[in-house]
């Protein structure tokens, strides 16, 4: 199997996966045009090649120009049944996971099938959209070219009109966030932050619908920077405590001890009175202590 590609960039990596096993070699593509035999020795029967780049769109982009296999291409595989998308930084990109003596963050010390978005869609067997850009952050960015006002117009690579093609053609089952580490970093205005992340909630929701998960990753950043983006997350309806199972579909579990927020506390009561919520509200405007 082999593959001609286009690169615009520093020297682009890639993963193979060969029937669902994640190949040795890690594969480059130097700028300009390259062939690359991807796959060879296979035996006779049906299998499934899946190319990967590595490296994030701001370090190059690449092309897919064609394709050739020694034997016929069967239809393209079906769509997996949950498909997760990420935003995030360099940590989503896999900046410097493969971090090498005395060399700062590039194309050869990163690897985003090596980090956790794409990890974790693979444990899940799901598919998945990871945009991201190292240093990307809420309100500061390493790069001000990209923040997360424009993430959706700049990571559909555009085509040679420079017209987006990133048209959300498939919704996802769920929205992984993470940022803020960049915003801690180089010491963002709180208020502004706040008011940019309630933004790109309400955007994604605009463009995903209410029903789409949402979930922001804490625990990785600074501590004053997670205050904020609760705050946000509380304020826009979200405070209440849950668990997402992504094995075989979603599934949520409500937190059924702490009330949160959620109106669970009231529930647990009304059924160690034995009566409805209805009932225990008529009670509570009789009550005479309070």
């Amino acid at each position: 199997v082999t593959v001609k590609l286009t690169n615009n960039g520093s020297t682009g990596y890639f993963t193979v996966y060969v029937d669902g096993v994640r190949q040795p070699t890690r594969y480059s593509a130097k700028a300009g045009t390259s062939t690359l035999t991807i796959a060879t020795g296979l035996q006779r029967g049906e299998h499934e090649i899946m190319l990967v780049k590595q490296g994030q769109f701001a370090m190059n982009t690449v092309d897919l120009i064609e394709a050739s296999v020694v034997g016929e291409f069967l239809a393209i595989p079906e769509e997996k049944e949950l498909f997760i998308e990420f935003y995030g930084d360099s940590i989503l990109n896999g900046s410097n996971v493969l971090l090498q003596p005395g060399k700062g963050t590039s194309p050869e010390t990163s690897d985003g099938t090596s980090a956790f978005g794409w990890l974790t869609a693979e444990r899940l067997n799901a598919d998945c959209s990871i945009i991201g850009v190292g240093g990307l952050g809420v309100v500061k960015s390493g790069d001000p070219q990209y923040n997360i006002d424009v993430l959706h117009d700049v990571c559909g690579h555009p085509d040679h009109s420079g017209v987006p093609t990133y048209k959300f053609t498939r919704i996802p089952d769920v929205v992984v966030i993470e940022l803020g580490v960049n915003d801690a970093e180089r010491g963002a205005d709180m208020d502004v932050y706040k008011q940019k992340a309630r933004a790109f909630i309400l955007k994604l929701r605009e463009v995903y619908g209410e029903d789409v998960p949402i979930i922001w990753l804490d625990g990785y950043h600074d501590q004053n920077f997670w205050g904020p983006t609760q705050d946000v997350i509380n304020e826009l309806g979200g405070e209440d405590a849950k668990i997402t199972y992504l094995r075989g579909g979603i599934e949520q579990r409500m937190n059924g001890t702490c009330a949160g927020g959620t109106g669970a506390f009231i529930d647990q009561m009304a059924t160690l009175l034995k009566m409805g919520p209805d009932e225990m509200d008529a009670s509570a405007l009789k009550a005479e202590k309070t």
